[in-house]
């Protein structure tokens, strides 16, 4: 859940919808695309974050985001650039408050999960990093009796992911097994931590 001001949800009820969409999109040659509104197709900003199921209310739940950018290609103003493998970072969608100050909402690293050309417009699905722990937890020589916390710093070492906030309730909690992993990813066992914790 992000959180936001009073005003900020104020408006949103009043039906403020006036969105600044931006993002920068870093090519593999290291290029920085810098992507605003008037780059984006008319709502070329599509989010998908979740913390539980769409049916129900999961106690731990570890679910991949999504970010969608449709960019207005109409002057072919990208056609030059290839976007395999491209990471999305500095995403921020913020809202313009009745007194003209800006409010953002900020988001994390999404990478390239598939690119769509379809004439003037082109379609970037991406994931956040979360899709990095789908990988066999057979990798993690990580010894136990383990704590919560060095289960979650161990996973983000194997997996490639900076960990944000190395404390959290519970992290000192000891799981005195090694779940079986011959076929279990390094997302259930977080799923399992944040069940635990």
């Amino acid at each position: 859940m992000k959180n936001v001001s009073e005003n900020f949800k104020n408006q949103l009820a009043s039906g403020n919808r006036r969105y600044i969409k931006s993002a920068d999109i870093i090519l593999k040659d290291h290029t920085i695309l810098h992507i605003s509104n008037v780059d984006l197709w008319q709502n070329g900003m599509k989010m998908e974050d979740a913390t539980s199921s769409e049916s129900s209310f999961d106690i731990g739940s570890v679910i991949i985001g999504s970010l969608t950018l449709t960019l207005n290609n109409i002057s072919e103003q990208f056609s030059e650039y290839d976007f395999t493998d491209c990471v999305a970072s500095n995403v921020e969608i913020a809202l313009v408050l009745q007194d003209e100050t800006v409010e953002s909402l900020k988001y994390g690293e999404f990478c390239l999960s598939d690119q769509k050309y379809n004439g003037s417009i082109i379609t970037l699905e991406f994931y956040n990093n979360l899709h990095k722990f789908d990988k066999s937890y057979s990798e993690s020589h990580l010894s136990y009796p383990a704590s919560l916390g060095s289960i979650v710093q161990d996973a983000c070492d194997v997996c490639g992911v900076v960990l944000q906030s190395v404390t959290f309730d519970h992290d000192d909690y000891v799981v005195t097994e090694r779940p079986d992993s011959t076929s279990l990813t390094f997302r259930q066992v977080l799923q399992w931590v944040g069940q635990i914790s």
